[in-house]
This record gives C-alpha cells, structure tokens and sequence, in this order.
C-alpha cells in the first residue's frame, strides 16, 4: 500500500468541487478529462448528488454530512486530474 498526502490548504475544499463539476460537465460533453460513474458505483450514485452545498460557502459542501465519498473523489481528481486515463476508486 502507498500512499499520497492529501491536497489540504486553504479553498482546496472550493478548488476540488470546481474540478468534479468540470470534469462532470466534460463527460457529458465529450471535451477534456471527465468524470465517468457507472451504474456499479451504486453507494456513489446513491450519495454524491444529494450532498448538500454549504450554506456560508457555495462553492464547498456542508461538512455535517456524510461526505467520505465526496473528500475520496475530491482528492482523487486533484491529484489525477491533469493525467488523463481512467481513475478507479476503491
């Protein structure tokens, strides 16, 4: 097992959202890198769209939730999002 120190500084939290919506909005479009989910991320498809946006900050979501797999993809295509290929999370 390796592993990679998490991208946590100030607006990281902000920075990483930006790039998921990006790359959400890539997919559909067929431009850039995107972000694919397949029906088999069934606990992502059942928790990721309904997580909340923070209210004081709209570009962040509202930490008293659960948001594991949101923070796991946030890191994922912070630290992957210039390097193209597919990206699994496990």
């Amino acid at each position: 097992v390796s592993w990679t120190r998490a991208w946590k500084v100030p607006g990281s939290r902000a920075a990483g959202a930006r790039t998921i919506r990006a790359m959400l909005q890539a997919s559909v479009k067929g431009e850039g890198p995107g972000l694919y989910v397949v029906e088999t991320c069934r606990h992502w498809l059942e928790l990721v769209p309904t997580i909340q946006r923070d209210e004081k900050d709209l570009d962040d979501v509202d930490e008293n939730q659960e948001d594991h797999l949101w923070d796991e993809t946030r890191y994922a295509v912070q630290r992957d999002s210039g390097a193209g290929g597919t990206l699994r999370l496990r």
